[in-house]
């Protein structure tokens, strides 16, 4: 029998679920792919063990990592500031040096916190800049993408800047006007980030294509790729893929200039300095706050965002005066703190390439994550707030909010998901029938598997891909297998 028939029997006629190794058993994957571990939050006694101290690969589960630490740290009214300096004497109105804007390495802000920056300075006074304008994002590292291991263009993929801001993407939109497609938010480029629409590329060629610079980048669009693959609205509209910012700094600032060129009208496009680095002469002129790090918090847990996650960690390294040279190096420093930070036995063998998980060498054990579970859950966080106030509920909220809405689990499950070809991991609290309260992680990788997927000349190659969505679901079953009886039988 397999474990939907065991799972569908359990729900319709009150059959007992069989022992988890049995469960495992049933599901098709294999016993050594697996890892548990279940504690009572209440009394930390072992409620199941499998495997719970062999390194497997956590996924987006990762994150919970980064969110519990930048909680701890700042607290979850924190805003990060994106501030304005000035360099030189502002004469009657006039700055006779340069302006930099410093980024923050703050993941929430968007177009609109660009132009009321530019404002800002508008209402400092300045009228008119005889120098550059340049940007300063040495406090995290600048990456074109997060991981190498997946698409460059891909959206959960995006380079990484202390001006990371709309999630590093540029929304496209084309307006039907008669016979001719113009592009509709026009004001997103400038005359040093342009797109142009073309008509001769055949219609299975890519959509973008691109020349990009960090000073004068050019994409072009696909006209006859956008007619072909994406439908009309009733507005006349298309809403298009977004474009990728391939250099977030370059093109923040390039923004930032266009706004600010509205209020100062004397401004010239050859003033657009680029990267300088901030002096300790220079002088404080304005900033804007972003989003606390309670709505943050929401983007890394509840939507899995890696952008957000990989900033928090980045700048928290930052802020506790250790050197970020990479996003590799940031994930190490995010560790090292948490094995000073609290000294759980082997906490500090976690091997994290990546803090955002997107990354199949991050290894870390199901005893660790609930060791770090177990911690949290008695550390409140502005008040009351726990770590279950942002997680995906089953059958309710996030990425859980359409899976394990089973009668007996639906709105008891607090937990991070993570997932990756081969890989399926979670984490968090479960809330039993007996009103106990546990926490739990499961993480099943599939290595053998994995490791064909990194060679694409292997001769399995192809036979693993299609096998992929197959396992998934297997795994899947095996992990609502597994909760489902730790929910009903504690």
């Amino acid at each position: 029998m397999t474990i939907d028939q065991i799972i569908d029997d359990f729900r319709s006629h009150d059959l007992p679920l069989p022992e988890e190794d049995l469960l495992i058993k049933s599901s098709g994957i294999k016993g050594d792919q697996v890892a548990a571990y279940v504690v009572d939050l209440k009394s930390s006694a072992e409620i199941y063990n499998l495997n719970e101290d062999k390194f497997l690969i956590p996924a987006s589960v990762s994150k919970l990592f980064t969110a519990i630490a930048t909680m701890m740290h700042y607290g979850l009214d924190h805003q990060f500031k994106t501030q304005v300096f000035t360099r030189g004497k502002i004469v009657a109105n006039v700055l006779e040096g340069d302006l930099i804007v410093v980024g923050a390495g703050d993941p929430s802000l968007e177009f609109t916190d660009i132009a009321e920056l530019a404002n800002l300075v508008k209402q400092s006074g300045i009228s008119a800049i005889k120098g550059n304008v340049y940007f300063d994002d040495s406090i995290v590292p600048n990456a074109a993408n997060i991981s190498s291991y997946f698409g460059a263009l891909d959206v959960y993929n995006p380079a990484t800047s202390s001006f990371n801001f709309a999630r590093s993407r540029i929304p496209v939109t084309l307006k039907k006007q008669g016979s001719q497609y113009l592009l509709l938010n026009q004001d997103l480029f400038t005359p040093l980030f342009q797109l142009k629409i073309s008509t001769a590329a055949a219609k299975t060629d890519p959509l973008y294509s691109y020349n990009f610079k960090a000073e004068n980048s050019v994409w072009t669009l696909n006209l006859n790729h956008a007619l072909a693959n994406y439908s009309l609205n009733s507005d006349q509209t298309i809403t298009l893929e977004e474009i990728p910012m391939l250099s977030p700094a370059e093109y923040f600032l390039q923004i930032f200039f266009k706004h600010l060129k509205t209020h100062i009208s004397s401004l010239s496009w050859s003033q657009v300095g680029f990267r300088d680095q901030l002096k300790s002469s220079d002088t404080f002129l304005t900033e804007i706050r972003g989003r606390s790090l309670r709505s943050m918090m929401e983007k890394v847990l509840l939507n899995s965002d890696n952008a957000y996650t990989e900033m928090l960690s980045a700048r928290l390294a930052y802020d506790l005066g250790l050197k970020v040279g990479s996003l590799e190096e940031s994930a190490s420093h995010m560790m090292k703190w948490w094995s000073t930070k609290f000294p759980v036995p082997n906490l500090s063998s976690i091997i994290f390439k990546r803090s955002s998980g997107l990354t199949p060498k991050n290894y870390a054990t199901a005893r660790q994550f609930v060791d770090v579970l177990e911690i949290f859950s008695k550390t409140p966080v502005s008040g009351s707030e726990f770590l279950q106030s942002f997680l995906p509920i089953s059958g309710v909220r996030g990425e859980l909010s359409s899976e394990l809405d089973f009668m007996e689990t639906k709105g008891k499950i607090f937990a991070k998901t993570g997932y990756l070809s081969y890989v399926r991991a979670l984490s968090g609290y479960l809330e039993a029938k007996s009103g106990k309260l546990l926490a739990f992680t499961i993480m099943i990788s599939d290595f053998d598997q994995r490791e064909i997927l990194n060679n694409p000349k292997h001769p399995d190659y192809a036979k693993a891909v299609a096998a992929a969505d197959d396992w998934g679901k297997k795994s899947k079953n095996l992990r609502d297998g597994l909760l489902l009886k730790w929910a009903t039988e504690n």
